[in-house]
């Protein structure tokens, strides 16, 4: 029996059921174990990394951007904004891009959330900005997207801005986030909306960053196995890894692929899977994976390797992405000495945002157990725990 403080444990009969029942109130059509040859995909989202070239996805800051966005973030700091004080409202007279780096980010918010789901934001000046400086940027480009737009907190603390750094955490220890390490990520999403990471260090090695289309990934393992597609349509239990929201216990389920209203919205990451696995007995609620299920994870990952998007974050670009149609990874990496610009590591800035207008994708009443509201138009996702309080931290130890 696995020792740990938690909840009372449910037997898995029990945990399926609650994870499976429809909510009373009036939702979107959900088809969490359909048939997964009943679903057909042929939406901007649904791409191949060989078809996904660059001038699709890359948005290059112009001079004029640039000194755009030098003249907001001077603004910002003469005025004594801080980031939680810059929201969607505020952003027009605490950080103003002016109409024509607004109009592209506002562009880029609509390919995010109704098109390819990815997008490149490339020549943002963080080598000669402080830290500071290039989390205002990130979070004010961020706020100017518009259309209902709200950071949500990152972990158990209420970062809601993050920081990908290696902070020495053991990646064998089923309850670290990867992310505080320099292990290699595998496919996932982060539970938020829309998740952003700006590049301020890059690695000496390693630390490739790959995104692929979830519902092509889907698409390409039904075509391959039939039932391995409708194995991903089933639900499987999630470590929360200690981060434990009030009265809710420290694993829940979620389908890797849930179908609602004609899109295929994705809920993946292996190793907060693995983790439950380890941490958590059959005796606790959390039922071995089946050798069925074990398969088509497995080629799901193989089919998202093969169909991804590769590319290397250079200092100054910001990589969005809109979590419910893609997945991403990172490879391992291996941090250098002091660079010219003074930062020693490996070290990107994390946003994780919410899309509240009437253009968020409807979610499975399924996510609830993670991101704690699904309907659109609130602010949904994140991590709440007890007792923290979110703000935005200017260090990887704040």
């Amino acid at each position: 029996m696995a020792q740990h403080s938690m909840a009372r444990p449910c037997s898995s009969s029990r945990w399926i059921r609650r994870c499976t029942h429809t909510h009373a109130r009036s939702t979107p059509v959900v088809r969490c174990r359909a048939a997964a040859k009943q679903v057909e995909n042929t939406h901007p989202w649904s791409w191949r990394g060989s078809e996904m070239h660059a001038e699709r996805y890359l948005h290059e800051l112009t001079p004029e951007d640039v000194r755009a966005l030098d003249g907001a973030v001077r603004h910002a700091r003469m005025a004594d904004a801080k980031l939680v004080d810059i929201d969607e409202t505020s952003c027009v007279s605490l950080f103003p891009l002016g109409d024509e780096l607004s109009m592209k980010m506002t562009r880029i918010r609509e390919d995010l959330v109704n098109g390819t789901g990815i997008a490149l934001v490339r020549n943002i000046p963080v080598d000669r900005y402080s830290d500071a400086d290039a989390a205002l940027a990130a979070w004010g480009l961020a706020m100017s997207m518009g259309g209902g737009i709200s950071a949500v907190p990152q972990n158990s603390k209420g970062h809601l801005l993050g920081h990908v750094r290696d902070l020495g955490t053991d990646p064998n220890d089923p309850a670290t986030r990867i992310y505080t390490t320099s292990a290699a990520q595998p496919w996932h999403t982060d539970s938020a909306d829309i998740v952003g990471l700006l590049c301020l260090q890059q690695a000496v090695e390693g630390g490739h960053s790959g995104v692929v289309s979830s519902t092509a990934v889907f698409d390409e393992v039904r075509r391959r196995d039939e039932d391995a597609a409708n194995a991903l349509l089933e639900f499987y239990l999630w470590d929360r890894k200690g981060e434990v929201p009030d009265g809710k216990a420290p694993f829940f389920g979620v389908p890797v692929f849930t179908e609602i209203n004609g899109r295929m919205v994705s809920m993946h990451d292996r190793s907060f899977i693995d983790a439950a696995q380890r941490r958590f007995t059959t005796e606790d609620g959390v039922p071995r994976l089946t050798d069925r299920q074990i398969a088509a994870l497995d080629l799901a990952d193989a089919v998202a390797d093969e169909l991804q998007v590769k590319m290397t974050l250079a200092p100054g670009d910001l990589q969005l992405i809109h979590s419910h149609c893609t997945w991403h990874m990172r490879t391992e990496y291996v941090d250098g000495e002091r660079r010219t610009s003074g930062r020693r590591r490996r070290h990107l800035l994390r946003l994780w945002l919410a899309t509240t207008g009437d253009d968020a994708w409807s979610l499975p009443d399924a996510f609830v157990e993670r991101y704690g509201d699904v309907d659109v138009g609130k602010v949904r996702g994140g991590i709440r725990c007890p007792g923290a309080t979110p703000y935005a931290p200017l260090t990887p130890h704040g």
